[in-house]
């Protein structure tokens, strides 16, 4: 089922939302068992509508978060690749590496793409490549690839950031998935991390955590760090915080 949800942000209208509940809730049913589908529409509705003032991800309190499955070593940057299997391809190669996923697990994602549906391309940026944990999975992980010049997922989906997902059960993964979706909707964040030039730069995706009555913290060495002073923020437009928090980021020697 499809719905059209129209949002006005910041003098804009938010991108048509219908189809991309229908990409997210497909992923949620390969990844996890959905007991009440028309209930969880509902919920990822009234996220969209509020994402504003409470993002996504603080809705979802699993365990593992994307801060704890993606590492350094498994972020890159390359400037092109041919077509999707190559990038699903140099995207996994971090996780064949450390054992984490097999030769099979990454056969298994490219043979189970189609570009005329293309359910894991989430926005315009964003695509998550996956596929059962039976195929190959070894250990929980994520890994990202950002192509510079962009990739095609579909006939006419092009993105930029490919977040490769290996589960190894339906929901252990749950909480870094909705973090990456959004990211997805986050065009602050992707515009921060379409400048970003080295992996380092690049996995400062995962410092930010919180915006707490419009507070915003990061995380440095593991304890809380106030970048703002909460009453100052009060006074700001969310929109405002948000851009100076990711020039911030971009800028910031992390200790």
């Amino acid at each position: 089922m499809k719905k059209r949800v129209l949002r006005e942000t910041n003098g804009g209208v938010q991108e048509e939302a219908g189809q991309l509940l229908e990409k997210i809730m497909t992923t949620i049913e390969d990844f996890s068992t959905v007991h009440d589908r028309t209930a969880l529409e509902k919920k990822l509705i009234e996220l969209f509508q509020t994402r504003d003032d409470y993002p996504y991800d603080q809705e979802i309190n699993h365990e593992i978060s994307l801060l704890d499955v993606l590492t350094l070593d498994a972020v890159q940057i390359i400037e092109q690749v041919e077509d999707y299997q190559e990038a699903i391809r140099l995207g996994s190669r971090p996780l064949l590496k450390k054992g984490q996923i097999t030769s099979n697990y990454i056969q298994s994602m490219i043979e189970s793409h189609n570009m005329d549906d293309s359910y894991i391309v989430l926005g315009n940026e964003v695509a998550i490549p996956h596929s059962r944990p039976e195929e190959g999975v070894n250990e929980l992980a994520v890994s990202l690839l950002h192509v510079r010049q962009g990739v095609n997922f579909s006939r006419s989906e092009r993105v930029h950031f490919v977040f490769i997902i290996a589960p190894i059960n339906q929901e252990s993964h749950i909480n870094a998935l909705f973090e990456i979706m959004s990211i997805a909707e986050d065009e602050h964040r992707l515009r921060y991390m379409r400048t970003c030039s080295t992996p380092q730069e690049l996995a400062k995706i995962n410092i930010f955590t919180d915006i707490v009555e419009g507070g915003m913290k990061a995380i440095n060495n593991g304890r809380p760090m106030e970048l703002f002073e909460l009453e100052n923020l009060r006074s700001r437009g969310m929109k405002a915080v948000l851009e100076e928090y990711y020039h911030l980021l971009a800028t910031k020697t992390w200790r």
